[in-house]
């Protein structure tokens, strides 16, 4: 985002604190977005891969919202105060990857914690490509090629 150490501006005394507020914001909303999404009424494979997908499909909608986390990780990237606000170690990361296990683990799918975790990458990939534009590729198809070949594993 470029603010220089120590900028002052109307919000924040400093660009830390700036970022520190701006991904409160960006948690907060995505906490509200999520409490549509309650996982124990998934009762098939179909109803994760449409419940994945339709997640992904709100996110995408809240453009600016993440094409300013996808900036922000990689702005973020070499400074160890903030960058683990809203990496994959953040606490609302974890919170996602909790989630995305809990479906897994619900269906059946042994090693739920590490296929969230690529599960998860997969949908940020298809949302960056899609958000940056030029990019075709569907989101449930994705899914569900990932979705069966956890039942493969």
């Amino acid at each position: 985002m470029g603010f220089p150490a120590g900028t002052t501006s109307y919000y924040a005394r400093t660009r830390a604190e700036l970022i520190s507020r701006a991904l409160d914001l960006l948690i907060a909303r995505f906490d509200e977005a999520m409490g549509a999404f309650p996982l124990e009424t998934v009762e098939s494979d179909e109803q994760a891969i449409d419940l994945v997908t339709t997640v992904a499909m709100l996110l995408e909608g809240q453009e600016t919202d993440q094409i300013a986390r996808f900036v922000l990780l990689i702005d973020l990237r070499g400074d160890p105060e903030l960058h683990p606000l809203i990496n994959t170690s953040s606490p609302g990361q974890r919170v996602v990857q909790g989630m995305a296990a809990a479906l897994i683990a619900q269906r059946g799918i042994p090693d739920a914690e590490q296929h969230a975790a690529s599960l998860l990458a997969l949908v940020d990939g298809l949302m960056l490509a899609r958000l940056a534009g030029g990019s075709s590729v569907a989101i449930r198809p994705a899914v569900a090629t990932y979705w069966a070949g956890m039942h493969a594993l």
